[in-house]
């Protein structure tokens, strides 16, 4: 690795081996393309009218491509591209700077980009340095960056200028490169020009090409790809626009596409082999959880405006030099190396982002990239003097689109109406994975599924994201348009208590000044002239606040939404009545929120139902709406699955503002009471009622015994359903389809599941009963006829036993950090193995649990077994039990990956620490 001391160019300085004496394949990369220049502007600390700023030329492009590359970590890489020098290439921008707060160990300083001024310079083109050795010799990897307008662009070989219509040359070097891989870096016009027509039609098009796209270029050609919505929905748009758009086949007819949203994320679409049957097109999401499309930018240093040149640049320059050093061999392995590639390209980029420029005091070029800390190792803490970048920002990880679910979505097909959600998808089972969620904390158990967090505020679910994201987009618009005078109008609806008041304060954020009305306590029209009086007060002191008018849709009068027409001409023109005169608001946020309405469906047609109340021109002037969920299940709940992962960070957000935030800080079977009780009667408020009733001052745990009386408890939930679910605690599983056509039981999914996992459990039990009664230890099984009978013929307690046996599966798997998740298309999972004493913990734990069971229905010790008299030899500790009884416990724990992946379960491992 290079250290930061280079020379001006960011090159290595020329003593620097090139090569490790032979001892691994030396191989090569080609840069050829587009070379322009940045003018780097350097405000003065004491800026004075008509001071001049001080100018840094810097070579971007291929050029700078190049530089990145020869900081990549082997030695054994040739890297052969076009030069640094920037004295004949076209200005393509002028990027002004200004220093960031923080200043760096080992150097004078780091700066952000305060704006950019693009011109409308032609491109030019440059081919490698040794463009000679190139034709002669096959090279590992060739990185082609398009000039813009591809249609009018300069030519250089070797310094002598050609005209513009003289591109044979680039054509001809696109058309069949010597290389085993070319990384094709598009430009607009997209999918135009000569020079794509050139690689379209040449030999690496179909196996041995990368095209690498920006989402915003594929927006500015009009195809729709939403913008810091959700995940989901940004690769639905993908797969509905881009896949099946004609405009643009040539580019998902090709090997391999990657569209690049920023440093958040990407899309890699693989072109299916349909000619040899093998395969079909496949698509991969690749994001980090609490980042949306330009979110890390915005988290950097400096403010909301912040942005970078060059992040593709480094992108491609990561992606690179991770394939070029990776040990398969190219291209006939490239599957098994993008996807590495593809993440190390955007922790690259996103290192660029966060450090931004840096002074260097001993190069000529004093103020650069920060070459070497951009191509450092695959973890940014390896650079040593880098600032920390928080750890959750730093991970990646990978979904497979589910393309014919989004196709048959499109089509209208029966049954494809619900959301896509990569936490429905691989969170698994998610009474399990919320138990998890709530001890080791939302950064370590959902980064594999993408969550936003607004302030203290946190969700994982796909609608509140999608809703919560709109208005914050929303306000953030709004702030960056001054020139509107009137205010932003939002609606917020939910069942009460699920907190919507806050949720907004948080995503609007801290900079807006609050001001709170209930619209239920005014009782007349004056009241509310009193309040719109306070909000054109705050903004003539030059500030927007953030106005809450809660219970909006509450009666006057006892007349229904009477209060909606005394909004319509604040909400369109600004302005008021009072005394007959009118009077401009100025600008500001409305925020209603609902108070009898729990969701804006519902607001909308009793709005439409009463024509007289103005609902229609009043939802007419509404810029955006959410619907806060809550902690407690939609009522149709088959098609809200996700409610315990909701409840999970509301409880440890609660826990942890009470200093119980640690792995171990609540009982299980209380946990699994709060999570799985039915319902709040108030929603969030009683779940935090609950806790303020608890006796947890000065507790490091939070106990059974910490619980209010029962009937206490009754205020917020229904007592009798909290306690049996705390003294016998049950999670639920999600029935996957298969099962339930197999099942012709009349109880619900969960009942059913929980018979048939029972079923399987009680058949194993059963064979193992057997196979010691026909051996010389058939007196340890003595006396168990009646329990070792078929399923149909067995007892009713013997029967419910098993149930609760099948019942413990889930905290089984939390004791070995895993958890169980319904097959899901398209994801493969390697069978299952348990690790180290788990199968023998397991049992002990199957034992304990047995024996509480036990004891509970009065059962008793004795050397010789009598199931009518409730008498048994086993009510021992696990140390004294047989070695041939324990095995029994141990034959069953390791039964049990095979048995739930008879009902298409999986068991996967909770992510370990990255």
């Amino acid at each position: 690795m290079h250290s930061d001391n280079d020379d001006a160019s960011g090159k290595p300085s020329p003593e620097t081996p090139t090569s490790d004496s032979g001892s691994r394949a030396r191989k090569s990369i080609f840069v050829a393309g587009e070379v322009f220049t940045y003018l780097l502007a350097l405000a003065e600390n004491k800026p004075q009218d008509g001071r001049l700023r001080s100018i840094f030329p810097r070579p971007g492009g291929a050029a700078l491509l190049t530089d990145l590359l020869y900081h990549q970590t082997a030695e054994n890489v040739e890297v052969i591209g076009p030069s640094s020098d920037s004295s004949n290439d076209v200005f393509r921008s002028i990027v002004k700077l200004c220093p960031t707060e923080t200043a760096h160990p080992n150097n004078d300083g780091r700066f952000r980009v305060e704006e950019i001024e693009y011109t409308e310079a032609p491109s030019t083109w440059r081919f490698p340095q040794s463009q000679s050795a190139q034709q002669s010799t096959e090279s590992t990897l060739t990185i082609v960056q398009e000039p813009m307008n591809t249609g009018n662009f300069n030519t250089s070989v070797k310094g002598k200028e050609k005209g513009r219509e003289d591109i044979k040359e680039a054509e001809d070097f696109l058309a069949n490169p010597k290389t085993k891989l070319l990384i094709y870096r598009m430009a607009r016009p997209l999918a135009e020009g000569l020079l794509w027509k050139s690689v379209r039609r040449g030999a690496h098009y179909r196996d041995k090409l990368i095209v690498i796209v920006n989402a915003d270029d594929l927006r500015d050609q009009g195809v729709e790809l939403s913008r810091h919505i959700s995940w989901e929905k940004t690769a639905e748009d993908f797969i509905k626009e881009l896949e099946c758009n004609g405009e643009f086949v040539s580019l998902v007819n090709c090997a391999h596409l990657i569209v690049l949203f920023g440093c958040d994320g990407a899309i890699h679409h693989r072109r299916g082999k349909v000619q040899e049957h093998s395969e079909q097109s496949k698509s991969t999401l690749y994001f980090s959880g609490p980042c949306g499309e330009g979110d890390f930018i915005r988290s950097c240093p400096g403010n909301a405006k912040y942005s970078m040149v060059g992040l593709t640049t480094a992108f491609v320059a990561g992606l690179a030099s991770c394939m070029i050093n990776s040990d398969v061999e190219l291209p006939q392995n490239i599957e098994s190396a993008i996807e590495r590639a593809i993440k190390r390209g955007l922790l690259c980029a996103r290192r660029l982002a966060h450090e931004g420029f840096r002074r260097y005091r001993n190069r000529l070029r004093s103020i650069d990239f920060p070459l070497q800390y951009i191509m450092s190792g695959d973890e940014p803490d390896l650079q040593p003097d880098c600032l920390e970048i928080p750890r959750e920002h730093q991970v990646f990880s990978e979904v497979d689109i589910p393309r014919r679910r989004i196709l048959q979505k499109i089509e209208n097909i029966e049954g494809c109406e619900d959301l896509w959600s990569i936490l429905e998808d691989n969170a698994g089972e998610k009474a399990q994975v919320s138990h998890r969620l709530v001890l080791d904390g939302p950064a370590k158990i959902l980064k594999d599924v993408p969550f936003a967090r607004f302030g203290r505020l946190m969700t994982a679910d796909r609608r509140e994201i999608e809703g919560y994201r709109a208005i914050s987009n929303l306000v953030e618009e709004y702030s960056r348009k001054p020139q509107i005078t009137r205010p932003l109008c939002i609606s917020v609806f939910g069942p009460p208590g699920t907190g919507k008041s806050f949720a907004m304060k948080q995503v609007a954020g801290e900079t807006f000044p609050v001001l709170e009305f209930n619209l239920s306590q005014f009782q007349e029209y004056a009241d509310l002239i009193a309040a719109f009086h306070l909000v054109r007060d705050e903004a003539l002191s030059g500030t927007t606040p953030l106005v809450l008018f809660d219970e909006f849709d509450a009666a006057l009068h006892n007349s229904k939404l009477s209060w909606l027409k005394y909004f319509l001409a604040p909400m369109q023109d600004g302005e008021f009545m009072d005394c007959g005169r009118m009077h401009p608001i100025g600008r500001a946020i409305f925020v209603f929120i609902g108070g009898t309405c729990k969701t804006f469906e519902d607001f909308e047609t009793s709005a439409h139902s009463d024509p007289t109340t103005k609902g229609p021109d009043f939802v007419s002037r509404l810029r955006g709406y959410v619907n806060v969920r809550g902690p407690d299940p939609d009522p149709d709940k088959t098609k809200d699955k996700t409610y315990p992962i909701r409840r999970a960070l509301l409880l440890h957000e609660l826990l942890k503002q009470r200093n119980l935030g640690n792995a171990d800080a609540v009982d299980d079977a209380l946990l699994n009471a709060l999570l799985t009780v039915p319902k709040y009667r108030h929603g969030a408020r009683s779940l935090e009622a609950i806790l303020d009733m608890s006796r947890l001052s000065g507790k490091k745990r939070f106990e059974r015994a910490a619980l209010p009386p029962e009937d206490q408890l009754n205020l917020h939930v229904e007592k009798l359903s909290f306690v049996q679910r705390m003294r016998h605690p049950i999670l639920t599983w999600d029935l996957p389809s298969s099962c339930s056509e197999s099942s012709s039981s009349g109880d619900s999914s969960d009942n059913e599941l929980r018979d048939l996992i029972a079923m399987g459990l009680h058949s194993k039990y059963r064979r193992e009963i057997n196979r010691l009664s026909a051996g010389d230890k058939a007196h340890l099984v003595e006396g168990l006829d009646e329990a070792c009978k078929i399923w149909p013929m067995l007892d009713e307690q013997y029967k419910e036993s098993t149930r609760r046996q099948a019942d413990d599966i889930a905290y089984k798997l939390l004791m070995i950090k895993c958890y169980s998740s319904s097959k899901v298309a398209g994801r493969t999972s390697p069978p299952f193995e348990f690790e180290g004493n788990e199968i023998e913990e397991l049992a002990i734990r199957e034992h304990q649990r047995s024996i509480t069971e036990s004891l509970q229905r009065q059962w008793e010790y004795g050397e010789r077994r009598d199931l009518a008299a409730r008498i048994s030899p086993d009510l021992v500790p696990w140390r004294d039990l047989p070695g041939e009884t324990q095995d029994i416990y141990k034959a069953i724990i390791r039964e049990l990956p095979v048995i739930l992946s008879d009902f298409d379960y999986d068991i996967l491992r909770l992510p370990a620490e990255r």
